[in-house]
């Protein structure tokens, strides 16, 4: 039986949010799916708070966003089998995720109580993360940063992060040992 992963109650929402991105992308690819959205919602539309120009929302047309998402990440459906290539969606949801763990750690009480090269890991991967998915290590920057068999050196300046350096499902076991972390500081 699998490793049951656990996640802190600070980290909920981000968890969720990702089954919640992997559930929509599963489902999308899905050829009735997409068959019954087109049907449903001709025309799909967001509104916005603020009104820009004569716009006051996001509309689109999901015909058309799913044959961009399909062309995209190469769906595939043949009889009831289905291929997907959505790594690059992947990365992005990883790159988003990295932003919202360092920011939610700093503003909470736990902030500076986290194992200081773990700290400093999170630092480097939200950096990256927000900086085209490439380390940017300052001299400054440049103390030992280690997570599971992985660590961070100036050296990697400039190295691709989600995708090349970590697997973007990866940041799940980092949120579930960041979570383990917190669980014996509490």
């Amino acid at each position: 039986m699998p490793k049951m992963y656990y996640i802190h109650h600070l980290f909920e929402n981000i968890e969720r949010n990702y089954r919640y991105f992997l559930l929509a992308m599963g489902a999308l690819s899905q050829k009735e799916i997409q068959e019954a959205v087109i049907r449903a919602w001709p025309t799909a539309s967001i509104e916005t708070s603020v009104k820009f120009d004569n716009y006051s929302g996001l509309t689109f047309e999901p015909k058309v966003t799913v044959q961009q998402f399909n062309n995209e990440f190469c769906v595939n459906n043949i009889g009831c089998q289905t291929t997907l290539n959505f790594n690059k969606l992947l990365v992005t949801q990883a790159r988003m995720m990295a932003v919202y763990i360092y920011q939610t750690i700093e503003e909470s009480k736990y902030k500076n109580k986290i194992n200081r090269e773990l700290d400093n890991f999170i630092f480097h991967i939200r950096n990256a993360a927000a900086h085209d998915n490439k380390f940017l290590i300052r001299k400054r920057q440049a103390e030992i940063a280690c997570w599971r068999n992985k660590s961070v050196d100036i050296s990697m300046q400039g190295d691709e992060v989600f995708g090349s350096f970590i697997c973007p499902a990866d940041i799940i076991l980092l949120i579930s040992d960041i979570s383990c972390e917190l669980k014996e500081i509490t």
